[in-house]
């Protein structure tokens, strides 16, 4: 199943723990850095996109691309189909709040 919408930039590390923790992935500070540094230079007008992929128990492909501004980043996630309603909720309290993780 694929799931494209957008999280505003500062929640991009939240947005990436939490897709670790569905996949049961170990999400590392390289991790976080490799995916920063790819982003440099995407663009969602020009269709110029980083890709990463998260593999766990279960398997979560990204897409992400920088909006012009650099406010906001647009995503293509594909996940299995049994994550559809974790997705969700995600998707509706990272577009709704804007959040940082504590301790990190």
């Amino acid at each position: 199943m694929i799931k494209s919408d957008w999280i505003r930039k500062e929640n991009l590390l939240p947005f990436l723990l939490i897709l670790s923790h569905l996949s049961s992935y170990d999400f590392y500070e390289s991790d976080r850095e490799a995916i920063e540094y790819g982003l440099m230079g995407t663009s969602d007008e020009d269709n110029i996109w980083f890709e990463y992929k998260l593999i766990g128990k279960k398997t979560i492909s990204l897409r992400l691309a920088k909006d012009p501004e650099g406010n906001l980043l647009f995503y293509n996630v594909d996940f299995p189909d049994e994550m559809k309603e974790p997705m969700e909720l995600m998707d509706y309290i990272l577009s709704s709040f804007s959040m940082m993780p504590i301790g990190l």
